[in-house]
């Protein structure tokens, strides 16, 4: 998680994980909008998720989570 946020060149403030969800401070630009946030780091885990463990990709809907 921190690598992405690092990568973008957002500042990281505060991470929580759940079995089921996480929660995340993220200082960015104004330019930057919340939903943009949460797409590069929602794609990027889960594409490392899915290559980590292909199983999933029968449990779920077209491959996605």
């Amino acid at each position: 998680m921190q690598v992405i946020v690092l990568e973008k060149k957002w500042n990281l403030l505060a991470l929580e994980g759940q079995p089921d969800h996480m929660c995340l401070i993220v200082s960015a630009p104004p330019a930057v909008a919340p939903a943009e946030i949460v797409k590069a780091v929602k794609g990027i885990l889960v594409k490392r998720l899915l290559m980590r463990y292909p199983e999933l990709t029968k449990k779920t809907c077209r491959g996605t989570l």
